[in-house]
């Protein structure tokens, strides 16, 4: 095919990618791959040369291949129908489960192929923790569970989700229960119990800490390089292993004050991201 063809091919083709996916392929009806999204080489390492003129089952794992078969079969069979499944793709050195949704335009003029968009497997297992560490403490609170021990769970989640980064929790003041701990820390699954007490100390006792002014002024606070003189005092509190320090509230009402912060650690200067947050 033209090049010129294939630009336009292509732009007709990224038009049907779905939100929050990784990029598409294009498969013809006997299954071949015809167009690839430039977005696959980043997320797995495969260039479009990889792809094109394979069969896309090649990168099916075995295990999965008779599903695979079965799925895309019905959907190549019916113009305009749809098919979402999970299936294991050997893509790269890697093989991970993707989710996948089939869309059958071959009677479209434009296109003319069956679109696969593929998902991010690093999304889609962050999804299903974040779903597992919500169900565990919604499990926790109606079992009658401590404070301490949901948002534990929450902060677990939280440096699973975030590898290379570390969190703790600090009440300052009425927890909702009447329980006023100020300055306490809740938990800290990887901080030893001196930096926490270090920590929290500082931030009943200096208004310049992150975690204090996020109490205070009921917002997050990011503190996103503390090589910076705004952040002195944070600098020599948690000392030279960590460089960025997030703070965030915690109330345990909407109309409550705030009775404390989540303090995210990094160990290199940044702000956090949207999957961050």
């Amino acid at each position: 095919m033209h090049r010129t063809d294939l630009t336009t091919l292509g732009q007709a083709i990224e038009c049907r990618r779905l939100g929050g996916y990784v990029g598409l392929v294009g498969v013809d009806a006997g299954g071949t791959i015809r167009y690839a999204s430039p977005e696959l080489q980043d997320h797995y390492g495969l260039a479009a040369d990889d792809l094109l003129g394979r069969s896309f089952l090649d990168f099916v794992d075995e295990s999965d291949l008779a599903q695979a078969i079965e799925s895309f079969g019905g959907v190549g069979e019916r113009a305009g129908h749809h098919q979402s499944l999970e299936i294991r793709l050997r893509l790269g050195t890697v093989v991970d489960r993707v989710g996948v949704v089939a869309e059958n335009r071959l009677d479209d003029p434009d296109i003319g192929l069956v679109l696969l968009n593929l998902a991010d497997p690093a999304e889609r297992r962050l999804s299903v923790q974040l779903l597992d560490a919500q169900a565990e403490v919604v499990r926790q609170i109606a079992l009658g569970g401590t404070l301490d021990a949901a948002i534990g769970e929450i902060l677990t989640f939280v440096e699973r989700a975030l590898p290379g980064y570390r969190a703790a929790a600090y009440f300052a003041g009425d927890t909702g229960s009447g329980d006023a701990r100020s300055g306490d820390a809740v938990a800290a699954p990887s901080l030893s119990p001196a930096f926490t007490q270090r920590v929290a100390t500082a931030i009943r006792m200096r208004p310049a800490m992150p975690g204090a002014m996020a109490v205070i002024d009921q917002e997050a606070i990011i503190a996103a390089d503390l090589n910076t003189p705004q952040w002195n005092e944070a600098a020599l509190t948690v000392g030279p292993d960590i460089q960025s320090v997030w703070s965030v509230p915690i109330r345990y009402d909407r109309g409550a004050d705030c009775s404390g912060c989540i303090e995210v650690y990094g160990s290199i200067p940044g702000h956090p991201h949207d999957e961050h947050w």
